[in-house]
């Protein structure tokens, strides 16, 4: 997990995963995993792996 000044904002993680803000909250309701410190933070980590496991989907 990555320290709390690490996290990703919706908008940010909208940036990072080249997508729009409406895609971060669609895989939110999906299963990505977030974090309510203020606002809704996301690990880059968990984004990278989520994208990852939806790309293995699309192929399969």
């Amino acid at each position: 997990m990555a320290k709390a000044n690490e996290f990703l904002t919706v908008d940010e993680a909208a940036a990072y995963a080249l997508v729009k803000r409406r895609t971060i909250y669609n895989w939110l309701h999906q299963g990505l995993p977030s974090y309510k410190l203020g606002r809704r933070r996301i690990d880059p980590d968990d984004l990278d792996e989520f994208i990852s496991k939806k790309k293995q989907n699309i192929l399969i």
